[in-house]
Formats: C-alpha cells, structure tokens, sequence
C-alpha cells in the first residue's frame, strides 16, 4: 500500500489510490460527458511549429535567428523555399550590412533540420539534400546523386536508354 511504501522514505502519505479518478486523462471527465472515448492527447503540430521548435533547439547568433526565422515564414506547406535568396536578403538588409553568402548559409543550416529536404527550392534539390543527409558513400548512392543533379528530367520522362547512356551506368547500376 502506499503508506507501507511511505515508511521506507519517512515521508507522510495523505492520498490513497482512491482519491485518484483514472477513468479518463487528467483525472476529468469529458465536457460532452463520453467518459468512454480515448483521449489520445494527439495535437497537429504544423510545418513551421515544428521548424521554429528545431530552430529554438539550434545555437544561432541573434542576426542569423533572424534571417532563420524569415526562411523558415517563407516556406510553403510542401515544405518548398519559393522566395529566392536575393529576395529574401533585400527584405532583411534594411541597413545594407548583411551579406548574401550568410542568408545562403541560414538556408544551409535550416535545410539540416527535419523534415530531410526541407527548404529546398525545388524536387531536385530536395532529393540531393536528403541523399546527402543519408551520408552514404556507397556508389548507388553516389549514382543517384548524379541522376538527380544532372538528368532527372530524364529520370522523370523514364527515358532509362537515354539516362543509362550519358550516365555510363548499367542495367543493374
């Protein structure tokens, strides 16, 4: 009992396992009163919650949190980076002191958050992003890398004779 388990710490216990109400989370009742539905405390995080909680989770300096956050409000709901990095560093360079090159580095940083391919400009960038996030260096990966930088317009058409001839690759590869 939990006043038998209280003697081993010398603490008092004033609750018994009666006082507690386990029928339904929190130890409430629902307002509708259906104290059988299952409560799963499921919420829907959505896209940019989950890129703003990796983004408080990730040192940055104060200039580059802010260019983060820009990046991170120019996403679609597909996850795509549609506002070009020109554009966005002409609306964060009020003063003219910011470079080109860090708002491209932001871009970098935020494109290693989850999920992999996030903050891509378009499918190709994408799937290079999460090859490289696989970090494999295995020739087939190698290989993929290749079709998706250089041929996957060819890959998309299923033109494989064509890709299997600028690539050099074979049948198998």
């Amino acid at each position: 009992s939990l006043q038998q388990a209280s003697l081993d710490t010398d603490l008092p216990v004033d609750a018994q396992w009666e006082d507690f109400d386990f029928s339904s989370p929190a130890g409430g009742n629902r307002p509708d009163g259906d104290d059988d539905y299952d409560y799963q405390g499921e919420t829907r995080e959505s896209l940019h919650d989950h890129l703003r909680w990796q983004l408080n989770l990730t040192p940055f300096s104060d200039t580059d949190r802010a260019i983060a956050e820009a990046i991170i409000d120019a996403i679609d709901d597909d996850g795509y980076l549609r506002t070009s990095c020109q554009d966005l560093h002409e609306s964060l360079d009020e003063d003219g002191s910011l470079d080109l090159d860090e708002v491209q580095a932001v871009i970098h940083r935020i494109q290693q958050f989850d999920p992999a391919g996030v903050a891509a400009r378009d499918l190709g960038e994408c799937l290079l992003i999460q090859l490289r996030q696989l970090g494999q260096t295995e020739p087939r990966y190698l290989h993929a890398a290749v079709i998706v930088r250089d041929y996957l317009p060819l890959l998309g058409a299923r033109d494989f004779k064509t890709l299997q001839r600028k690539t050099k690759l074979s049948d198998d590869e």
